[in-house]
């Protein structure tokens, strides 16, 4: 993929994530403190039920497959340095009243938009 191929699709993949996040807090979707509100996508996913567990349309199903697949890198912090690490324990982070598919896509997803939208979050190709 060619750098303004990505870095168009890196926008859509931001502009798509900033209206899902909207979308969602408008909708009661949210978690508030006394000053900030974020969406909620864990309270989504227990809405969302099992829609993601067996899918029927094939475009779908082959993006909840990738999700799963291809979980995304987080940036932690480790001995005092910034990293990025994949994401392997999301199943773990699934409330029990969830769909184990449709907890780990809405994770997934908030987490890989997260993750674009900090930065200095590499490509396989190592380049940024």
């Amino acid at each position: 993929m060619q750098k303004d191929e990505l870095d168009a699709l890196s926008l859509d993949v931001f502009r798509t994530f900033a209206r899902c996040e909207y979308a969602l807090k408008a909708a009661g979707f949210r978690s508030a403190t006394r000053n900030e509100v974020k969406a909620d996508w864990r309270a989504f996913a227990r809405a969302l039920g099992e829609v993601f567990d067996r899918p029927a349309d094939p475009e779908l199903a082959a993006a909840v497959n990738y999700l799963l697949q291809q979980p995304p890198r987080k940036q932690v912090i480790r001995d005092g340095q910034l990293e990025w690490v994949t994401c392997r324990r999301i199943r773990s982070r699934i409330p029990i009243s969830c769909s184990p598919t449709s907890a780990a896509c809405a994770t997934t997803f908030s987490t890989g938009a997260n993750s674009m939208v900090i930065g200095s979050s590499r490509n396989a190709a190592g380049s940024f």
